[in-house]
């Protein structure tokens, strides 16, 4: 029944991914109507990143190096719509450590799609690993004052995957200038 569940769970992250892809798409096509090559590299990036979606989406886990580029690289793309309104700091990461795939990117596309981003009010987003074996990802909190639509899938697709497969939980905190999730690092063993 977990595996169903967690089987489940991934065959969202695709269409969730690719629906949030497609938006960005139309905004870079409306902002760069004279400079088509914007768009065809941007597509032809996101091509890369779906390409390595398609080679980790079924498995558990993945390291945390190769979460690490993921997320870069969705980063990336998002640099092409916010140029430097958009920073990620970002720690190394530790080798030993494991991660369910597409956890730090899906918390990247959370902070970008409900907080500003402008010149006037530049995100920051914070990467860190801390002692006690997790990841924590820690943006600036500056809501629109006009939610986009939302499917609710992000964060709790992430607390029900971890839920299924560890002990240890994904810790959520608001505060008055920063939203933070800390994700448990995975060691071999599964917990």
């Amino acid at each position: 029944m977990i595996e169903s569940q967690l089987a489940a769970l991934k065959a969202q992250i695709n269409p969730h991914f690719l629906f949030n892809s497609f938006n960005t798409l139309i905004t870079i096509i409306d902002e760069n109507a004279m400079q088509p090559e914007v768009a065809i590299e941007y597509v032809e990036k996101l091509s890369d990143f779906y390409r390595s979606i398609l080679q980790y989406r079924e498995q558990e886990s993945i390291s945390l190096e190769e979460e690490w580029e993921l997320v870069q690289s969705f980063v990336y793309l998002l640099e092409k719509r916010y140029g430097t309104n958009l920073t990620l700091h970002i720690d190394t990461p530790p080798k030993d450590g494991f991660i369910m795939p597409m956890t730090l990117q899906m918390l990247v596309e959370n902070a970008v799609k409900h907080n500003i981003i402008s010149e006037k009010y530049p995100l920051d987003l914070y990467i860190t690993v801390d002692a006690d074996d997790y990841v924590t990802v820690r943006n600036t909190l500056q809501p629109k004052s006009k939610a986009e639509p939302s499917t609710q899938f992000g964060l709790d697709s992430i607390i029900r995957r971890y839920q299924l497969l560890s002990e240890r939980k994904v810790i959520i905190e608001k505060t008055s200038d920063a939203f933070i999730v800390r994700i448990p690092i995975i060691k071999k063993s599964g917990t």
